[in-house]
């Protein structure tokens, strides 16, 4: 539609219909403070088949949780009242079972918290698809190539010590062969 803000592209970016199971939706709990953004983004993510559920903040989405629940994803903001994206993320990642989130913020400097807190970033300023992108990602992504990722955010340890872990629980386990 000849718009330079990266929005306009968003139509032709379409998540891998192939992946995802016929019979339902992908479920998002999009968490947003914007009244205008979070529209324009539920908007878009309905319109490439997405079940999409909006919050206005993490206290918000907590709550849908527990009554609109489960989702496959959480796609949160990071500054809100009441409950920002990390804390939503820290309180969301504690549960059993947890959905895939995604952290985003027009602040660049949200790369860092997403980081910390082991999920993906997006930069609101790119547009919808690099958002898209890690949707389709998420969506494509075998479901047990995560868990060394998960193991190791649960047990807030780092990559080295982890494979010393899990080196030694092989071990262990080999002892009686």
């Amino acid at each position: 539609d000849g718009r330079s803000d990266g929005w306009g592209d968003a139509y032709q970016a379409r998540p891998n219909s192939d992946s995802l199971d016929k019979d339902r939706k992908l479920r998002i709990l999009l968490v947003d403070d914007s009244v205008i953004l979070r529209s324009a983004i539920f908007d878009f993510l309905s319109m490439k088949g997405f079940e999409v559920v909006e919050a206005e903040d993490g206290q918000d989405a907590l709550e849908k949780l527990e009554t609109m629940g489960p989702f496959d994803l959480i796609l949160t903001d990071m500054q809100m009242p009441r409950m920002d994206g990390p804390k939503l993320i820290e309180t969301v990642s504690k549960r059993k079972n947890p959905p895939k989130m995604i952290l985003q913020s027009g602040d660049p400097e949200g790369a860092e918290v997403a980081k910390k807190l082991n999920v993906p970033f997006n930069y609101k300023g790119d547009g919808i698809d690099p958002l898209l992108q890690m949707i389709q990602d998420i969506i494509n992504r075998a479901p047990d190539e995560g868990w060394i990722n998960d193991l190791q955010r649960i047990l807030k340890i780092e990559q080295k010590d982890l494979a010393l872990f899990l080196a030694q629980a092989k071990e262990d386990t080999n002892i009686g062969d």
